[in-house]
């Protein structure tokens, strides 16, 4: 009877490592900067508990898109933040109901969950104001979470960064390589022009090839 809570603690930290821990070391390895991983935990964060079941996905699918943020990280973030949505669905509720003076009580929880259970359309149809009334208040809090997730991230994903032996000029040297190698697969503009003028009684599948040792050979006289 206790095997399946004895395995779920376990089976939370391999998700964790799987879908946040392993993507943010993978993408901090592979020279993306802290404070852009940062940034997209915050917003992946904020987005996903927004108080709408259901909106979270696309939401971090078209904030990602917009703002060319890493995708597989954002998704990680919502996928991990479901038990944190139903979490603060109802606070965001109470909270938009103070904001805007609304009377009707607030569900609870339990009480949400079995009637969209029993019927999506009279859930929608009784909760839309309420609804509307925490995205309010989710969009007040929102800028706060975020600023305050972003600082908190930063100096911690900074700190993983340098332990991962990644730094600035680390990355300079691993986008050296592409751009060495962008150089060299660029022709030589002057061999280019001088190759046919210097040879101009070979053919024209020699000349290219004779191209570079004759213009070295005029460079040395």
């Amino acid at each position: 009877m206790n095997a399946p809570a004895e395995r779920r603690p376990g089976r939370i930290r391999r998700d964790l490592k799987r879908r946040l821990l392993d993507p943010v070391a993978d993408q901090l390895t592979r020279g993306l900067s802290p404070d852009a991983v940062a940034l997209t935990l915050a917003l992946g964060l904020w987005l996903a508990v927004i108080p709408v079941v259901g909106a979270t996905t696309i939401l971090c699918f078209l904030a990602a898109l917009a703002f060319r943020l890493n995708q597989p990280l954002m998704m990680g973030v919502n996928y991990l933040s479901g038990p944190l949505q139903l979490v603060l669905l109802v606070p965001f509720l109470r909270l938009g109901r103070v904001l805007f003076g609304a009377s009707e009580p607030t569900p609870s929880l339990s009480e949400l969950a079995r009637l969209v259970a029993q019927s999506p359309a009279r859930a929608i149809q009784t909760f839309w104001v309420a609804t509307a009334h925490g995205v309010v208040a989710w969009l007040l809090v929102g800028p706060f979470l975020f600023a305050a997730l972003f600082l908190a991230l930063r100096p911690v994903l900074r700190a993983a960064a340098r332990k991962l032996g990644v730094s600035a000029a680390t990355r300079a040297r691993r986008a050296a390589p592409e751009a060495d190698a962008t150089a060299r697969a660029a022709p030589d503009e002057s061999t280019a022009e001088l190759g046919p003028a210097l040879a101009p009684g070979l053919s024209p599948t020699l000349s290219p090839a004779l191209a570079p040792v004759l213009v070295e050979d005029e460079r040395a006289r």
